[in-house]
């Protein structure tokens, strides 16, 4: 403090702090961003939490913003973040990193870019919030620009928990199951040899009556093209999926999985590239009422008068009758349904 002679005097100093003014400078408060709408901002000013890239708690300039994907399916979500260090009060110099989150898992980082950044994040699923520190190190920190665009890849059984149903109208007989993984986006597990996580992946899943069997055989690409393609077989809430298929999930084809009347199963089809795929499946189911050595052998109590009827597609080889084996249900009152093969 100086004055002019003769001019010296006594005076009072009051020194106070004020808030930071960048509103978005914590990520409880990041700031919304809505698809396709640009954002002006700034990280001028604001203080740094968090280190990555070159970025340092202490004396970097960060902000935060957040995108939610309610498309309604997977989304691949493109980020543009678009700066001019040769404009003044333009930031000169920024890194992004892309929380799942606040504090949630790293999902990608951009680091120390000096022009305009435009990238894409793959297969965002539907309800994840995503977070975006903008970040500069100091005497870099300025003004910037934030666009997100989602565009949603609309594959309606991309995930577990929405599965196609396969009505099991046919049994123990093979049946066609057409299948289609385009834009499909892959899982955040493998199993066994199965590629569930680098691969397009669609769900599928089919609830059998009775106790039995499922075999599955000719995976075919429809259009042609030879690819890897492969089934995953899963039983359980789609939280906590557990293989139903040789302990690892993987299919081998031609061979019989045992399965579980009234349980849920799901099915996981993959393949190296996306498009339009079939396989056949049979369910085989065990009738309670086929074998009368069996331990669990219950006949059909008939009445009499009333109409009673059955399907013997399923029955096993029981016996010989007159001239060709018989496959054979067995009902009360010594009536049996017969199939001459």
């Amino acid at each position: 403090m100086a004055s002019e002679s003769g001019d010296a005097g006594s005076f009072d100093l009051t020194i106070s702090t004020t808030t930071d003014p960048v509103a978005n400078d914590l990520c409880a408060d990041a700031e919304v961003l809505s698809s396709g709408s640009t954002v002006s901002g700034t990280n001028a000013c604001a203080l740094g939490e968090i280190d990555f890239c070159s970025e340092v708690s202490s004396t970097s300039h960060q902000v935060y913003y957040s995108y939610t994907n309610n498309t309604g399916s997977n989304a691949d979500i493109d980020l543009t973040v678009s700066f001019n260090p040769a404009t003044t009060g333009d930031a000169s110099s920024i890194s992004v990193e892309v929380l799942l989150g606040c504090g949630g898992t790293e999902e990608a980082t951009y680091c120390d870019q000096t022009s305009t950044i435009n990238e894409t994040l793959e297969c965002v699923k539907d309800g994840d919030e995503l977070i975006f520190v903008i970040a500069s190190t100091d005497g870099s920190e300025g003004n910037f620009n934030i666009t997100v665009t989602a565009t949603p890849n609309n594959v309606t059984n991309d995930e577990c928990d929405d599965a196609e149903d396969i009505a099991i109208n046919t049994v123990c007989e093979f049946f066609t199951v057409s299948v289609d993984n385009t834009d499909a986006c892959s899982e955040s597990f493998t199993s066994g040899t199965c590629s569930f996580d680098t691969d397009p992946v669609v769900w599928y899943s089919f609830t059998p009556v009775n106790d039995g069997t499922v075999t599955f055989q000719n995976i075919t690409d429809i259009n042609g093209v030879a690819t890897s393609s492969y089934l995953g077989l899963f039983t359980d809430d789609c939280s906590s999926i557990t293989a139903a298929a040789a302990g690892s999930g993987c299919v081998t084809t031609g061979t019989a999985y045992d399965i579980i009347g009234g349980t849920t199963y799901h099915i996981a089809f993959g393949s190296d590239v996306g498009g339009a795929f079939s396989f056949d499946m049979n369910v085989n189911e065990t009738l309670v009422n086929d074998d009368p050595c069996d331990g669990g052998f219950t006949p059909v109590v008939l009445s009499e008068g009333s109409a009673y009827s059955d399907d013997n597609s399923c029955s096993t080889t029981d016996f010989s009758m007159c001239s060709g084996t018989v496959l054979v249900q067995m009902v009360k009152h010594c009536i049996m349904n017969t199939h001459n093969n």
